[in-house]
């Protein structure tokens, strides 16, 4: 019986030996992680805000471990969370928190790479650059009508032939030192061909310094034997470029 168990216990040492001799020699095949990547962020954001973004990572070749986002941005400030492992022939989504800085309106650029360690080390991908327009902090206050003895929150009812006025001005919600120049406001009544007409159909807003509200703007509402309704004057606020950054609305009726 000690026999069989010394032959047994020897045929596991020469087992063991002969893996061991395998694996000494022939060791496991190393492999280079090759990641690529796709960026999701918005194309607009308001200054001050914040907004969530994404990047899809998928790996080739071989495990990435350790895998975290480079990311620089003079109008943004930027945090992720990071991948311990990404397998080869996967794709993992790494979410991305972005605060757009209380910067001046404009395009600003985002780089971005990866980090990352494979069988061979560290790594670092060639950074992509998405651009995100960040709008002015600003805002509309409340239309306000003119004052009318028989209307008391303002006329804005009118006869199909008569005319009224409406006042708005615009806020800026910046804390910080600079100031918004270049907006524009864009007046417009919500039906066409309908006998109503604003004018001016536009105001250029004057220079905002942080926290200040402009002026009110003055727009006269005419009715030229106008179709009877419900109607509503559309404010539109441009930035400097030229890009939407907010609109309202306003009702009013045409009555006889």
């Amino acid at each position: 019986m000690s026999s069989q168990s010394g032959s047994f216990l020897l045929l596991v040492l020469l087992v063991v030996g002969i893996i061991g001799f395998t694996f000494a020699y022939h060791p496991l095949e190393r492999k280079l992680a090759v990641l690529s990547f796709n960026p999701d962020f918005p194309t607009r954001m308001t200054a001050g805000t914040e907004a969530k973004a994404y990047v899809d990572v998928s790996s080739s070749g071989g495990d990435a471990k350790g895998v975290s986002l480079v990311i620089l941005s003079e109008g943004f400030s930027v945090s992720s969370d990071k991948k311990d492992l990404i397998r080869a022939g996967s794709t993992e989504r790494i979410s991305v928190t972005i605060d757009a800085k209380d910067v001046i309106d404009g395009s600003y650029s985002i780089s971005i790479a990866l980090q990352y360690t494979d069988d061979f080390g560290a790594n670092q991908t060639k950074p992509k650059s998405v651009s995100v327009f960040i709008l002015p902090a600003v805002e509309f206050t409340d239309i306000t009508w003119k004052f009318d003895l028989f209307q008391p929150f303002g006329k804005n009812r009118i006869k199909q032939t008569d005319d009224t006025e409406f006042y708005v001005g615009v806020r800026s919600k910046s804390r910080s030192t600079l100031k918004y120049t270049g907006l524009t406001i864009s007046a417009s009544p919500s039906m066409r061909d309908v006998g109503v007409s604003v004018q001016p159909n536009s105001w250029p807003v004057e220079p905002l310094g942080p926290s200040a509200i402009s002026p009110s703007y003055t727009f006269k509402l005419e009715s030229r034997k106008a179709v009877l309704g419900t109607y509503q004057v559309r404010l539109s606020l441009y930035s400097k470029d030229g890009v939407l950054v907010t609109e309202i609305q306003g009702n009013f009726e045409v009555t006889v």
